[in-house]
């Protein structure tokens, strides 16, 4: 056996069932790309460098989310800067509790969540107060990235013409019948 071939960075090699060698550009996120070629031939490399320059986010469930859903809310919060710059561990703890939240709930409407609602969730970990008190965290960080969306979209430049982003439309639903602030003046009354 000879010295194996180095690969560029976030290039796999595998063979498939016909025992042709197939070269891929995969990163995590990102959307697989298959490479023509040898590894560092022109056209392999010139494939190499276009998927390495423009990668392609995936948005993980984005075609599975329902807009206006508790689901969509959680996808939001995750996806924010807010819960990407908690600490690695906080970030564990408030995914596993707003995930099970999210299974729980994940196809009910976020703008019909109520005081009463997340009293009762409370409640029901009356047995584990620490449990209770880390989802009222968890769930008051995520309502309160949702109120700032509401704010965001009401507070832009008169004359303005910026679009909404996907996940804004996504978060506040396509159609809205109450206006947005009100519904982000009830979620946080909802949290207290």
């Amino acid at each position: 056996m000879g010295p194996r071939l180095k690969l560029p960075p976030y290039v796999q090699a595998f063979v498939d069932r016909q025992g042709r060698a197939r070269f891929y550009f995969r990163r995590r996120g990102y959307q697989s790309v298959p490479l023509p070629g040898l590894p560092w031939s022109p056209t392999f490399m010139a494939a190499y460098e276009a998927a390495k320059g423009e990668p392609s986010r995936i948005e993980v469930g984005l075609s599975r989310t329902t807009v206006g859903t508790v689901n969509a809310a959680v996808i939001s919060y995750f996806n924010s800067a807010a819960f990407q710059g908690l600490a690695l561990e906080t970030q564990r703890s408030r995914r596993g509790i707003l995930e099970r939240f999210r299974v729980e709930h994940g196809d009910k409407r976020i703008a019909l969540l109520q005081r009463a609602h997340i009293d009762r969730m409370v409640a029901a970990k009356a047995a584990t107060p620490s449990a209770a008190r880390n989802f009222l965290k968890a769930l008051k960080a995520m309502m309160a990235h949702c109120v700032a969306i509401i704010c965001a979209t009401m507070i832009r430049p008169k004359g303005s013409e910026a679009q909404k982003s996907k996940r804004t439309v996504m978060l506040l639903g396509a159609r809205s019948t109450s206006s947005p602030l009100k519904r982000g003046i009830q979620l946080a009354r909802a949290l207290g």
